[in-house]
């Protein structure tokens, strides 16, 4: 997602995306996720998303994530 005005630009992540990226790193087979801002999370519940939406996602998506065994 991203928002614009004139030549002005600024991306960001929603809960949505965010859950893109962390299925692609399980589809990749990476060996895991990281966050760079965890304290940009919404942990006051402002949006209405509840608690730390952001890292819930990358939570729940990589709870049970297994690294794939590599292949020679």
């Amino acid at each position: 997602p991203y928002t614009y005005k004139d030549d002005q630009w600024v991306g960001y992540e929603d809960p949505d995306s965010l859950k893109l990226k962390v299925d692609h790193v399980k589809e990749k087979g990476y060996l895991g996720s990281m966050t760079w801002a965890i304290d940009q999370d919404d942990w006051h519940n402002w949006c209405g998303l509840g608690a730390n939406p952001m890292m819930n996602v990358i939570y729940n998506g990589m709870k049970d994530y297994v690294v794939p065994e590599a292949t020679p």
